[in-house]
């Protein structure tokens, strides 16, 4: 900008320059003509005429009227100077002939100030303005380094912290465990890790919407803050409704159940919002950070697999990890990555266990599963049954489990085995496949069975939980002739209404009941309630966990109708159990509506 400056102003001086000389040469000439007017009047003195012509020009500082090799007239400002004083910096000197003679001619200096003077006025303007855009210029840069700066502070913040909330992201997190973790052990100090998992939060969301939910997310991370009173806690959203805390120098169990409590209990007041009030709970998996844990996933793994355990055993529950929980963890990894394959090459096996009436007579078999691995031998269903509920695996393990049993009981009875049904437990999750109604109609229609042939067999609380389309299912599949029995009975929260208005074959009451049965001293109130109402309601009773004769003699008094457990038998596999009904066939004339006939009805 400066050296713009300063050609402009050199290119401006130049051309008031130009301007100054010509305009000194048509005053010269001006005064040459007042000079030879003089002349022509034969004016022996021109010295009046000369400074009469000068003086009417402000720039013209001296003239002087030359003829014949010698000055005899000049007019003067002040004490200007005569151009034969040589040349100055302020003046430009001009000569102006008369015409035809060059005997005779003016000389005038003419004053360049007024052209500096413009030059500089220009300059200044253009000084002025340009310092003025400058100024405007630093301004506005200044201003649009503050909002980058200010955009780039945005930009990392929302780097690192959640949109919601305003804690650490997962991302930013990871890094603060990381370089936690990566300090000297002496310097770290101690420290605890706690994945938090909020509980009832889903039905919440689902119940009042995402708008009410984030409400009540921000409501729980200002509460977690009251709670954490240390300044140094981190704490981070990880997603969803989880959330993890690293708590410093804590590391006993005493003092992480402390801090553990405090934030349960930040959680106790009701969440009020928009006419909404509901009540959350936190279920916390923990892992001291010590010298085992070396990386941050490592600590995040061993901390999310404790919350898991803390989940599995009931809302509100704080899990330590420890080794055992570790190895319990690789196990369930392990049967997640070869469930899959083992229902897909036919590792799955069926073991059965009768249904015996009061008379001793089989009147149906309960289809159990069982994996057996090829390595490892067989895996107890206790382990692989919630891992695939987990994973959705079940709908698959279910369906395998339907067309096995379809399979052994056409074999059975090609074999003589005057076998009435066999009983398949279906869960929650395949109760809400819309494919459930064709898979099993299609299995059963593939092997030349019926309905009346297969028992569905539901929990009580998977009953009580299911709603609309899953509902309509168990109507749909009890319209068709499918028997539907209530497993675990008494374990749940049953509504009569919601058993009286479903159309139900059979109770099983759980084997929880059993113990101290006919045993005296023993109050079996509640079993007798039961099957009282398994009575009322016009359903068969089935006494789950037999094992002794005290038992089933108790409940042959109190009219219970059919017995499963280990005082008649055991589950078996296919082989053993054709043996196993030839000497235990029983009576079954009284029983017609439990023993039945393949039913060839339309699928």
């Amino acid at each position: 900008m400066i050296v713009a400056t300063l050609l402009l102003a050199w290119q401006r001086l130049y051309f008031e320059m130009q301007n100054a000389h010509r305009t000194a040469l048509s005053e010269a000439e001006s005064i040459m003509t007042v000079v030879e007017l003089s002349n022509a009047m034969s004016n022996t003195n021109v010295s009046p005429w000369l400074s009469s012509a000068s003086s009417r020009f402000s720039e013209v500082v001296s003239s002087s009227y030359c003829s014949g090799g010698r000055c005899t007239a000049d007019y003067r400002q002040a004490k200007a100077p005569l151009c034969s004083a040589g040349e100055l910096w302020d003046s430009v000197c001009v000569q102006s002939f008369p015409r035809g003679s060059a005997l005779s001619y003016v000389q005038v200096r003419h004053s360049l100030m007024p052209a500096y003077h413009a030059t500089l006025r220009d300059l200044l303007v253009v000084s002025v303005v340009a310092l003025l855009g400058l100024g405007t210029w630093f301004s506005a840069e200044q201003r649009l380094r503050q909002q980058v700066l200010r955009r780039e502070d945005q930009l990392r913040h929302a780097a690192r912290h959640d949109a919601l909330t305003g804690l650490l992201n997962r991302a930013a997190f990871d890094t603060v465990l990381a370089e936690h973790l990566a300090r000297p052990k002496a310097e770290r100090g101690p420290a605890t890790l706690l994945y938090m998992d909020l509980d009832g939060f889903k039905h919440l969301n689902d119940t009042h919407g995402h708008h009410m939910g984030d409400l009540v997310l921000r409501e729980v991370t200002r509460r977690f803050g009251q709670a954490l009173q240390d300044a140094r806690t981190s704490l981070g959203r990880l997603g969803g409704d989880e959330f993890a805390v690293i708590l410093p120098d804590v590391s006993e169990p005493l003092a992480v159940a402390a801090a553990v409590d405090a934030l349960t209990e930040s959680l106790v007041a009701p969440f009020e919002a928009e006419q909404m009030s509901a009540q959350l709970g936190v279920s916390i998996g923990a892992v001291v950070l010590d010298a085992e844990v070396h990386t941050a996933e490592e600590a995040l793994r061993r901390a999310d697999v404790a919350m898991d355990e803390a989940k599995r055993l009931g809302h509100g529950k704080l899990v330590l990890f420890d080794d055992l929980l570790g190895s319990r963890a690789r196990r369930r990894q392990f049967i997640q990555s070869e469930l899959r394959p083992a229902i897909m090459q036919g590792q799955l096996f069926l073991e059965y266990q009768p249904q015996v009436g009061m008379d001793g007579g089989v009147r149906g078999v309960e289809a159990l599963v069982r994996w057996r691995h090829p390595r490892f031998g067989v895996i107890r269903p206790d382990e692989f049954i919630s891992v695939a509920e987990e994973t959705g695996l079940i709908l698959p393990l279910g369906m395998a489990v339907i067309e096995i049993a379809c399979r052994d009981l056409v074999a059975l009875r090609a074999q003589g085995v005057a076998l009435p049904y066999v009983s398949v437990n279906v869960s929650p999750r395949q109760l809400a496949d819309p494919q459930l109604v064709a898979g099993l109609t299609g299995a059963l229609r593939q092997n030349g069975l019926g309905p009346a042939d297969m028992e569905l067999e539901v929990t009580e609380g998977a009953v009580m939980e299911v709603n609309g389309a899953e509902s309509s299912v168990l109507d749909h599949l009890s319209a068709r002739g499918f028997r539907i029995a209530i497993d675990d009975f008494g374990t749940g929260y049953s509504s009569l209404s919601r058993l009286q208005r479903m159309k139900v074959d059979k109770l099983k009451i759980d084997r929880s009941f059993m113990d101290g049965l006919g045993e005296p001293g023993h109050d079996p109130v509640l079993v007798d309630m039961m099957l009282s109402l398994a009575k009322r309601l016009g359903v068969k009773s089935v006494a789950e966990g037999v094992e002794t004769q005290q038992q089933a003699d108790w409940l042959r008094r109190a009219g219970c109708q059919m017995i499963q457990g280990y005082l008649y038998a055991r589950p078996m596999p296919l082989e053993q159990l054709a043996n196993w009904m030839a000497t235990h066939s029983g009576d079954h004339d009284g029983d017609e509506d439990v023993w039945s006939p393949t039913v060839s009805a339309e699928l």
